[in-house]
Parts: C-alpha cells; sequence; structure tokens
C-alpha cells in the first residue's frame, strides 16, 4: 500500500533529492532559497519533482520567477505557509499563477486580529498590524536584554501588515518594519522585490536604502543579472511600482545575502554597498 508522505528540506540539495526519490515524498517544505537550489539541480538532472503534490514556500515571499519555474518542472499545487518561531503554524495559502496569495482562515487553535497601532480592531479589508494567539504560543523572549513590545496581553505581534476579508480569509501587506520612508514616500522594499525579479535578465535582487550626504534616503538595488540585463527596463518597472520613486544606485552582487529561510539582509547589503563606494 502507498502512503503519502511530505518532507522539510534538512540538508543539502543532493540529500533531499535522495529523500524525495527513496521514499516517494509527495509533501515538500521550503524555503524560496531552498526551492531555488532544489530548481536548478532539476534542470541539471531533467527530473526530481514529477511526483509531488502540494510544495509549500515557508519562511519568506516566493518570488514569481521561482514559483513559474516550479509550475513548469511539477504538477505540484504551489502554496505558501506563514507561521514563526514564536506562534508556530499560522495559515496556508495557495499562490495564484499571478503570485498573490490569499491565505484561507487560520489553523485550529489559532486565533488572529488585525489592529491599528492602538491595538484597537480594523474594519474588513482595512490593512493593519496582525497580531496572533495560539495554545503554544510562549508569553515572551527569555533573557531579553532591550525592551521589547512583540509579546502584549496574550498576543503576539508579528510585524506583518495584513488586511482580513469577511469569510476569515488573509491577505498580507508586507512587514511593518519593514517600510523604508523615502523622504516621505513610505513602500515596502519585498513588495519592490516581487515586481522587480520580473524583469529580464534578473536572477535575483533586493531593495533597500542608504542615507546620502545631505540625509535623504536613496534607494538602492542589490541585484544578481545575467547577459541579457536590461537596467532601462528596471528603471522603468521601479517608478512605475514605486510612486514615481527613481533608483539611486544600482549594487551588482554575486548573491543576495539572506538568512536561512531566505529573507534578504537588507542592512548587510548596504553596508556592503557603503564599503564598495
Amino acid at each position: 500500500m502507498w502512503l503519502p508522505s511530505w518532507l522539510v528540506l534538512p540538508g543539502s540539495t543532493e540529500e533531499n533529492f535522495s529523500i524525495i526519490e527513496q521514499h516517494f515524498v509527495s509533501s515538500l517544505h521550503a524555503s524560496p532559497a531552498q526551492l531555488a537550489e532544489l530548481i536548478e539541480q532539476v534542470k541539471e538532472r531533467g527530473s526530481g519533482l514529477e511526483n509531488l503534490a502540494i510544495i509549500y514556500a515557508a519562511g519568506s515571499t516566493l518570488p514569481a520567477p521561482l514559483s513559474d519555474a516550479l509550475r513548469s518542472l511539477s504538477p505540484a499545487t504551489i502554496m505558501s505557509s506563514f507561521g514563526s518561531t514564536e506562534a508556530g503554524g499560522v495559515m496556508n495559502g495557495t499562490i495564484a499563477v499571478d503570485g498573490s496569495v490569499v491565505y484561507d482562515p487560520p489553523l485550529p487553535s489559532v486565533h488572529l486580529e488585525v489592529v491599528d497601532d492602538q491595538g484597537n480592531p480594523v474594519p474588513t479589508e482595512t490593512i493593519g498590524r496582525l497580531r496572533i494567539r495560539s495554545r503554544s504560543l510562549p508569553r515572551g523572549y527569555a533573557y531579553l536584554s532591550v525592551p521589547d513590545d512583540s509579546f502584549q496581553d496574550g498576543w503576539f505581534y508579528s510585524g506583518d501588515l495584513a488586511a482580513q476579508r469577511v469569510d476569515g480569509s488573509v491577505s498580507l501587506h508586507g512587514r511593518s518594519n519593514e517600510v523604508i520612508n523615502f523622504n516621505g514616500v513610505k513602500i515596502n522594499p519585498e513588495y519592490l522585490d516581487g515586481m522587480l525579479l520580473s524583469v529580464p535578465g534578473v536572477h535575483d535582487l533586493a531593495v533597500f536604502s542608504v542615507e546620502g550626504e545631505v540625509g535623504e534616503i536613496n534607494a538602492v538595488v542589490g541585484i544578481v543579472v545575467g547577459d541579457d540585463f536590461d537596467l532601462p527596463t528596471l528603471q522603468a518597472e521601479f517608478s512605475k511600482f514605486a510612486q514615481g520613486l527613481s533608483i539611486a544606485g544600482i549594487f551588482r552582487v554575486t548573491e543576495i545575502p539572506r538568512s536561512p529561510m531566505g529573507k534578504p539582509l537588507r542592512k548587510a547589503l548596504a553596508e556592503q554597498y557603503r564599503s564598495a563606494e
């Protein structure tokens, strides 16, 4: 009798492939960075993901080019798994072809609310701060040497911006602590990352900010590109999605620094950029 099995990617790409093939894995959980490595290996091998039924991307937003590549290599349904170390698994949602995600209502035993800066629930379809409560939620961080307001009155404030619909489904709108104020124009860099990854020749990128000579905040794009990279298209797309702002600098790198969960390390990129000037 065949039983479905699932895998949270534990090791190197080769080790993961071996497990997928030997144990007939049907469900895969991975960060975008791990999925990117897996995609390259599949292209080299010519096979490897045909038996998967579901692929869960976790840790950060799955860029549209990666989602498209997975669809071309596997018949699996591609989903986004939202959660955190503090709150555990919270909710799952199917990633549409256009890259958008509407998350299903939260998992059993998880309760969430979308609130304003004062902690008051906002109306449905209104963007606010996401807070989460669950049975396994800790009371706070141990041995923290600086004040932290992530845990308040039994709630965990995840740092995400969200809106909830009447049916309980949820859409995410970036990170409240990642929003960059470019001299009065507030932009979520994660949103820009997703939009700009579709530019021809762009393999990976991350938008970050640096302070100018007179204190102004400038937008810089850290970028990994191929020979077919089209700079004018990137500049036009940036202005289109960044409320008319212009790129102050292009920082070409061989790799975007990321956390183990695939999140771009924007401060590290900014430091590299300043060191290279």
